[in-house]
């Protein structure tokens, strides 16, 4: 560059107002803006405008690039604030790496641009600008920026002490820049951490041991208090019950001692209103600036211990009618059982069926079959003994057990069951009128277990029924009449190797569109003009260890159907079928076999196909998943190992079970497990489908909740696969 003359530096010194950069320093480190800054640099050194720049990577290239953030400009000069050239600038590409290396090192950039370098002139150039001085400004001894001094009407040149005091200038504007951008950092990490606490759960209370000083909306709805900060202020005595105070002393003292978190502990505490509760209680100290504090996370043990019973009381009771499920009856049959041989007392099971409940349900659908069946359960109940169990076995069938009663005892009970059904049923503004057969087993004579009891009380409940008598006591007599029950185990037999097992496939689509994204492969039995459903042999074939042979039956027409419908069809798998060892290769030879994509097969697994072997089951299913072979959980909920299996098996969807799903509709609590389900689902990835959704009500219910697919006869009934609806259901659920 070439040498200022003497005239020059007197001008260049008689333009510059030391006074005013000054004011303009003193105006920065109070605190001032830095568009506010920059106007009174511009004034005080008289040039015609002043800038910042910052250094960064650039975002795509990641190359060294850099952007103007903030500009003051002299009256008449045009600004360049927005010029996108100077946004996202690529150093070196734009001729600027000298630059870098010079204001790196701490040097400053000035002169005339006409003495600049040929690279460097063009977009400085465009600008405008004749003389310009650019100081570096750094960050943790990193080259953060720089600040910008052009000339535009005139050239202009620089003294050493001019750049030495902007160079100064620039250091300081460093230092408040990265000062108010760590205070921005602090205030956004605290608005965080703030909005973090106003929406967690559990109850939050930050304290010095004797005050509280912040709680969090949780908290204060835990204590009943309905005014915000309402808590704040509160001393620790208030919100402690009685003398569990004086332990929490204590803690309180030792934590802010040894700083050190104190042992998770269940402790007292008293409501607004005077009521106590319990809550399992959590605190570490921690220093809030300058000041020690205690931060305790409260959980109410109260309200965890009424959804542990929800979910107890759902494990062992029928989510359609609460009458205790298989597994209560089971329970309270082997308790009673082991009694009444120590001490020589009879023991009555009666086995109910209802007579034509189909019928009721094609008539009037499942819905008014639901409530029919809901009726039952309230009529049973009422003329049962408290020491009587009834439980409900599934579908339309229930058992009743009748502690210490013999035959004659077991005969007056079994006229007053049937009593309740002498009265017609209203169901949906009809009149239903309906019987029931009732087979009845006594112990010791009929069966030594409940399995043996429940064959007997079945095999006279089907005497009962073909006599119509109402009821019937076991005999075994009545094993000749059962040939009827062997011709059957026989034709079943048959059809497992012949067309005498029929398949449907039932839609299942998405909750928001309606659209069409899986099918269910449905089984059912053509006995002489009576087609039934597998409910009425399937349990047949599992007496016989026929069950694989169904299931390798469903897996062909199902790969045969997704193939030619073009969608995913799914095939309940039962554990025979999983357990053995070739079940993976299989399933390979099948996809072969059909050219079928493996995600176009779907295996719905039960509760029941994976406990006691679930590690063995979770491997098998993990290698099928490996092929590209998609699992559901089927029936979720109505066990009481389901949320293990949740987390232990590999599944792509859980199925809600249907009388999970019509429990919970209208039933708040009922409501908010379902939606707790929904969303651990979600969580772990996991899609959901609500089986059996027959109503409005239910569908809302499971859209509310955020259940991904709907299935049920509301939407469409199982169709065989040439019905020509297939193509109707690709469009949208109204």
């Amino acid at each position: 560059m070439a040498p200022q003359s003497r005239k020059a530096q007197g001008k260049v010194c008689a333009n510059l107002d030391w006074n005013g950069v000054l004011k303009a320093l003193s105006r920065l480190l109070a605190g001032g803006s830095v568009d506010e800054t920059l106007g009174l640099l511009g004034e005080a050194t008289g040039v015609d405008r002043v800038y910042v720049f910052s250094v960064h990577p650039h975002p795509e290239s990641g190359v060294p690039a850099c952007s103007q953030l903030w500009e003051w400009c002299r009256s008449g000069v045009e600004p360049q604030i927005d010029n996108p050239a100077l946004q996202n600038l690529e150093i070196e590409k734009a001729g600027f790496g000298r630059w870098v290396v010079e204001l790196s090192a701490g040097r400053p950039i000035v002169g005339l641009v006409a003495e600049f370098p040929q690279e460097e002139r063009p977009l400085l150039q465009a600008q405008g600008i004749q003389s310009i001085l650019v100081a570096p400004i750094f960050r943790a001894d990193q080259l953060w920026g720089f600040v910008g001094f052009d000339s535009v009407r005139e050239a202009r040149l620089w003294q050493a002490q001019e750049q030495e005091v902007l160079q100064t200038v620039a250091a300081a504007l460093g230092d408040q820049l990265a000062q108010r951008e760590t205070r921005m950092e602090l205030e956004q990490a605290e608005e965080r951490w703030r909005n973090f606490l106003e929406r967690v759960p559990d109850a939050i209370i930050v304290h010095n041991g004797t005050q509280v000083l912040y709680a969090n909306p949780a908290a204060h709805t835990l204590f009943g208090i309905n005014t915000p900060q309402g808590l704040l202020g509160k001393a620790g005595r208030e919100l402690v019950h009685g003398s569990a105070w004086a332990l929490v002393e204590q803690r309180v003292n030792a934590m802010l001692e040894k700083e050190e978190p104190a042992p998770t502990i269940e402790l007292a505490y008293t409501r607004a209103d005077g009521s106590v509760f319990l809550a399992e209680t959590r605190s570490v100290p921690m220093w809030l600036g300058k000041r020690k504090v205690i931060i305790s996370v409260l959980r109410d043990l109260g309200e965890r211990r009424r959804w542990l019973e929800q979910i107890q009381h759902l494990a062992y009771h029928d989510g359609l009618t609460d009458l205790p499920n298989r597994r209560l009856l089971r329970e309270r049959a082997e308790q009673l059982l082991a009694l009444a041989r120590r001490h020589k007392f009879p023991v009555a099971l009666g086995y109910l069926d209802l007579d034509r409940f189909k019928e009721v349900n094609d008539t009037l659908g499942h819905d008014a079959g639901d409530e029919l069946l809901q009726a039952v359960a309230v009529r049973l109940a009422r003329v049962a003994r408290e020491t009587d169990t009834v439980a409900r076995l599934g579908g339309d069938e229930f058992a009743i057990l009748w502690p210490q009663t013999g035959h004659e005892g077991a005969r007056i009970a079994a006229s007053r069951v049937l009593e309740c059904f002498q009265q017609p049923f209203s169901v949906r503004q009809e009149v239903i009128s309906v019987e029931a057969s009732l087979g009845i087993a006594v112990f010791p004579g009929d069966g030594d277990s409940l399995d043996e009891l429940m064959r007997a009380a079945d095999v006279a409940m089907y005497r009962a029924k073909a006599a119509r008598s109402g009821f019937a006591f076991y005999s075994p007599e009545m094993d000749r009449y059962s040939r009827a029950r062997l011709a059957f185990l026989e034709q079943l037999k048959r059809a497992l190797h012949s067309e005498g097992i029929v398949f449907y496939f039932q839609p299942i689509l998405t909750t928001d569109t309606g659209e069409l994204v899986l099918a269910e492969t449905l089984a059912s039995l053509v006995v002489a003009d009576q087609v039934l459903p597998a409910g009425h042999f399937v349990p047949l074939l599992q007496e016989l260890g026929r069950l694989p042979e169904l299931d390798a039956l469903a897996l062909r027409v199902a790969a045969g159907a997704a193939r030619r419908l073009g969608i995913p069809v799914s095939v309940n798998v039962a554990a025979p079928t999983l357990q053995m060892d070739a079940f993976v290769e299989k399933l390979k030879d099948l996809l072969s076999a059909h050219d079928l994509p493996p995600k176009f097969l779907w295996l719905e697994i039960t509760e029941s196909a994976l406990v006691p072997e679930v590690e063995e089951a979770a491997a098998k299913l993990r290698q099928a998943r490996a092929l590209g072979v998609h699992v559901a959980l089927d029936d979720f909920g109505t066990g009481y190992s389901s949320l293990a299996l949740l987390r232990d098996v590999p599944a792509d969807l859980v199925k809600l079970d249907a009388s999970f799903v019509g429990v919970a509709t209208g039933d708040q609590r009922g409501e908010a497990l379902l939606q707790g389900i929904v969303d651990l689902a979600h969580r772990l990835g996991v899609k959901v489908v609500a089986e059996g959704v027959e109503s409005p009500r239910e569908f809302d219910l499971v859209r509310r909740i955020g259940c991904d697919f709907v299935q049920g006869f509301k939407f469409c009934p199982a169709l065989p696969e040439e019905d020509e609806r297939w193509q109707q259901l690709r469009g949208r659920l109204q």
